[in-house]
């Protein structure tokens, strides 16, 4: 499950790539950032427990948000996405959204499967 995992990183990462190469290296670690840190915590969580914790929800949710935007972006033949005025926003906004995203699914996921409070009787 970890090498798929990583493997999608990889893919999102290498769209984000061929898609900014042309710009400045902030730039293209600014949209990075959110694999970088997909990465990192799947990293950082033991593979027995990967199946059983948020950790593996937060890092997919952040990857597969991420890899379906920028599929939009590269696929987008006719250029009806690329050719506005504010098409630059897309970049700046989509690590914070992803980010959002990513959160969100960590709160909901942590929240499921949490163990219920047991009470004294």
């Amino acid at each position: 499950m970890k090498l798929l995992t990583y493997l999608l990183i990889c893919l999102a990462a290498a769209l984000v790539i061929f898609d900014l190469y042309k710009d400045s290296i902030f730039f293209i670690l600014w949209n990075l950032s959110p694999l970088i840190i997909a990465a990192i915590t799947l990293a950082n969580t033991r593979i027995l427990s990967l199946l059983r914790s948020s950790a593996l929800h937060f890092v997919l949710s952040l990857t597969i948000h991420h890899l379906v935007w920028m599929l939009l972006i590269v696929i987008d033949s006719k250029k009806v996405l690329g050719d506005s005025s504010t098409s630059a926003l897309f970049y700046v906004w989509l690590p914070l959204g992803t980010l959002g995203i990513g959160l969100s699914v960590l709160a909901i996921s942590a929240f499921i499967l949490s163990p219920p409070i047991k009470t004294e009787k």
